[in-house]
């Protein structure tokens, strides 16, 4: 299968996304996405064996089955595929739960934010980083620590539209460009 970027898997996302709230199964499907989107992660033949054109729909249906029953899919999630199936899209199953996954995010406020810094934080750093984070953005941070010697100091905070770089390696390099201009 061919990785399809674009609207129709943002659409198709969108609409299970919306038929999951409604049906009270949105926390459900974020999972059953999740599992998904790990399955074709690991396992790389799998797009491939549902692309296969020697097989039909009943055998990849037998297949979609057999990984539905695996991974204890609810209803929501075996009614989606059954639809893609049904509508020749499952070429399209690899996008979708990135897609679902960003509109559940939303839907939760939460915001999925990298922090890094030069040396590691303490837990009581952390805990007032993800407070002033959490007060800045009004959602609800998932938070991933890294260090990063190159920064030499400060704190580097990247949103998923945006970056608040307040390291010292910024400030140098700043300062070099300003030094190369005046001479």
């Amino acid at each position: 299968m061919k990785r399809v970027f674009g609207a129709l898997p943002t659409r198709y996302a969108r609409s299970l996304f919306f038929a999951a709230l409604k049906s009270g199964n949105g926390a459900a499907v974020e999972r059953d996405m999740a599992a998904i989107a790990e399955l074709f992660r690991d396992n790389r033949e799998l797009p491939l064996l549902l692309a296969n054109p020697s097989l039909g729909n009943e055998q990849r249906r037998g297949i979609l089955t057999r990984v539905g029953e695996k991974l204890e899919f609810g209803v929501t999630t075996k009614r989606f595929l059954e639809l893609l199936l049904e509508k020749s899209r499952l070429d399209l199953l690899p996008t979708i739960p990135d897609y679902y996954h960003k509109l559940w995010q939303d839907h939760e406020g939460v915001v999925e934010v990298k922090v890094a810094t030069a040396a590691p934080l303490t837990d009581a750093m952390k805990q007032t980083v993800t407070e002033r984070i959490a007060a800045r953005s009004g959602k609800k941070p998932q938070i991933t620590f890294v260090t990063d010697a190159s920064l030499i100091g400060g704190i580097v905070v990247s949103y998923p539209d945006r970056i608040l770089d307040g390291s010292l390696l910024r400030k140098v390099q700043q300062l070099k460009q300003r030094m190369v201009e005046r001479v």
